[in-house]
């Protein structure tokens, strides 16, 4: 009978214990989120699938490409190179983070910008991912690669790797990015590193809207 109750007890205690643990750590949750690698502009972040870097960051409001385009805010550019590990390896999942956590996706519009890209196995890729984004919001981005696109939820982004790369764009650099008149070019991204220098513009010249 002592035997009963004392199994009865530690059942209840388990249970207890359990509910404590369901409630203060909510597990579905825990479960599907990805596994955030972080990292900084220069450092490559090492995922699942591939090495991540942003090799630079530029801002301006032209942007030259297929057709030459004018920001409603301001481009920010970020130069990226992707070192696929054992497979050639599709990525969806670009974005940008503001401090309050409002998401940026890349732009393709009018530019050779893209959107997302395919990464050959073991070889340096590089590419170029176009955001349009309000000035006063420069100050402390984030940019984030995964393998799956965000979407609607970030559900295809669950259970896997995802860099987030701090910008390094604090008060100064901001205020000299959303002043920048500089114009810059869109490209395909390639084997080779990107042309980083400014387009040449010719005086009074500016991109059509």
């Amino acid at each position: 009978m002592r035997r009963c109750a004392a199994l009865a007890a530690l059942v209840l205690v388990a249970m207890a214990v359990g509910r404590v643990i369901t409630d203060s750590v909510p597990v579905n949750e825990l479960a599907t989120k990805p596994f955030v690698r972080s990292g900084e502009v220069g450092r490559p972040v090492a995922l699942r699938y591939a090495d991540v870097g942003v090799t630079g960051v530029r801002a301006g409001p032209h942007l030259y490409g297929a057709d030459p385009v004018a920001a409603a805010g301001q481009f920010l550019l970020v130069d990226v190179r992707i070192v696929a590990r054992s497979e050639s390896t599709t990525l969806l999942g670009f974005s940008l983070l503001d401090r309050a956590g409002r998401r940026y996706a890349p732009m393709s519009r009018g530019s050779t910008c893209p959107t997302n890209t395919t990464a050959p196995a073991g070889v340096r890729w590089y590419a170029v991912f176009c955001f349009d984004v309000p000035p006063s919001r420069l100050e402390g981005m984030v940019f984030e690669v995964a393998k799956g696109a965000f979407d609607a939820d970030g559900s295809r982004q669950n259970r896997d790797d995802l860099a987030r790369i701090d910008l390094g764009i604090g008060a100064a650099e901001s205020k000299e990015m959303a002043a920048s008149r500089t114009a810059w070019r869109g490209q395909f991204p390639g084997l080779d590193q990107m042309d980083t220098a400014p387009v040449k513009e010719q005086p009074g010249q500016e991109a059509a809207p």
